[in-house]
């Protein structure tokens, strides 16, 4: 059975311990954000509640998909290997269902003047933040065409009561759909969603092809249909159980200086003018939870998501021309897809390149490619490191391809977004990246020297032993 709500996952992590209980009163101004760095990077790492937040009612939940074993446990995996999990289900949808009556995100309603962002207990996270921002807020657009709704994610600061400045990167859907609506001269209608259950928090970011609504693709790995409202003020569907619901705008023309903002590459995104949000109405739940999520340096909830994400989707490129594929990792610490890792079973010298070239257009992050043979574990990041050190020779195995298409958030593409910038001689937009590829597979038909390795049959038997050798026991018993 799929988790209905947030609630529900939060009391299943209570119950197994994973759920840390906040009591004392803490300052949504730094302090909060400066608690949720503490336990990522020192432990222990478990989900953050906390009871008071300084000048709110409303209590905040933290780090709650920050580990690989809340994830799974977020999907339900059980046995079946993470992965293909979620690859056995990227094509299929399960619609999403309207219930009927009031929804529970709207058992309370702020309109008017009532709306007032201000009244959530919306963190400052870090010091060179330009404001309080919304950071796990999803983006729920209606595309006027074809009627899908698109889910996604985009940081919203806090700039008065009822206005935000919000950033929709250029490589989102949902940019596509408001560029539709200000060719139009429309302002395009909009809800962020604030707290759901933890399935369709992972679907918001995962990008399914163009005209795949996310709903639905929560729907195919809930195992059964997301349920949904029709907002008070805008013609947009949103999750019946989200904590929280902001019902705006977007007009066409308007802008906020919005940023700098903590980004997930561990660095500040830049200030700059960004996209006006207009709020209308904002709905809850009774005693409702305001969910946000820390990010910065690697590994946070963002990373955690987006290896599982990603490394499905740079699999599910390449399966169909290479399925001797064995393994595809996109590891956490180097963000949300900078580097690939890849192992196959190579039949042929081209393959590893062919490997390259369709992870370099799986998504946009993707940089830098490993290729190894499948006798490396790519998830021991000692196996990654011997099998470059060893099987690696520059000037043979190093591949490099310029002007690839790139993301705006990459900081080592310096410049304004949209404008050239300089290197060397070239003005390169920075939007566009360089990939590079490195063939860490031993050469066909070449005689390395084996690979040393205990035999399994003596791994059983020194962990029959291992009692006896760590003195818990006598060979007598």
């Amino acid at each position: 059975m799929a988790w209905r709500d947030l609630r529900q996952f939060l009391e299943h992590l209570e119950a197994r311990g994973d759920l840390l209980t906040i009591s004392a009163p803490v300052d949504p101004l730094f302090e909060l954000g400066a608690i949720c760095r503490w336990f990522l990077d020192r432990g222990p790492n478990h989900a953050l509640f906390f009871r008071q937040v300084a000048g709110h009612q409303m209590p905040v939940v933290a780090n709650t998909l920050a580990t690989r074993e809340r994830l799974d446990w977020a999907l339900q995996i059980g046995e079946v290997p993470r992965h293909r999990f979620v690859l056995d289900r990227w094509q299929s949808t399960v619609e999403p269902v309207r219930i009927s009556g009031a929804p529970p995100c709207q058992e309370e309603v702020w309109e008017g003047e009532a709306a007032d962002l201000r009244r959530l207990p919306i963190p400052w996270h870090n010091v060179e933040d330009g404001g309080p921002y919304i950071s796990m807020g999803i983006l729920i657009v209606r595309d006027p065409d074809s009627g899908v709704h698109n889910l996604s994610y985009a940081r919203v600061q806090v700039k008065g009561p009822q206005v935000g400045g919000i950033q929709i990167l250029p490589e989102k859907h949902a940019r596509r759909i408001l560029e539709r609506y200000q060719a139009a001269g429309q302002p395009m209608p909009v809800a962020l969603a604030i707290g759901v259950d933890p399935v369709l928090s992972l679907a918001a970011a995962a990008s399914p092809p163009w005209g795949v609504s996310e709903y639905g693709l929560a729907g195919a790995w809930r195992g059964e249909p997301v349920e949904v409202a029709e907002a008070r003020t805008v013609p947009i569907l949103v999750p019946a159980w989200a904590e929280i619901v902001i019902e705006g705008r977007i007009p066409p023309e308007a802008v906020e200086q919005e940023g700098p903002f903590g980004e997930f590459t561990g660095y500040y995104g830049p200030a700059g003018p960004r996209n006006r949000l207009e709020v209308q109405a904002i709905t809850l739940r009774q005693n409702a939870i305001f969910q946000t999520l820390y990010t910065g340096l690697p590994i946070c909830d963002n990373h955690i998501m987006q290896e599982l994400l990603r490394s499905a989707k740079v699999w599910d490129k390449l399966r169909q021309s290479l399925p001797n594929i064995t393994a595809v990792y996109c590891p956490p610490e180097a963000g949300n897809g900078f580097t690939v890792w890849i192992a196959l079973k190579k039949r042929h010298e081209g393959e590893p390149r062919q490997a390259m070239l369709a992870a370099w257009t799986a998504f946009e992050y993707v940089k830098h490619v490993f290729v190894v043979d499948d006798d490396v574990d790519i998830y021991d990041a000692r196996q990654r490191e011997w099998a470059v050190a060893t099987r690696v020779q520059a000037d043979r195995d190093v591949l490099i391809v310029p002007r690839l298409i790139g993301m705006a958030l990459d900081p080592s593409a310096q410049g304004q977004w949209g404008a050239p910038m300089r290197l060397g001689v070239e003005e390169t937009p920075r939007t566009l990246k360089a990939g590079m590829g490195i063939d860490a597979t031993r050469p066909l038909g070449v005689n390395y020297e084996p690979v040393v390795r205990v035999p399994e049959s003596w791994m059983r038997h020194v962990a029959a032993r291992l009692p006896e050798l760590l003195g818990q026991t006598t060979p007598d018993g």
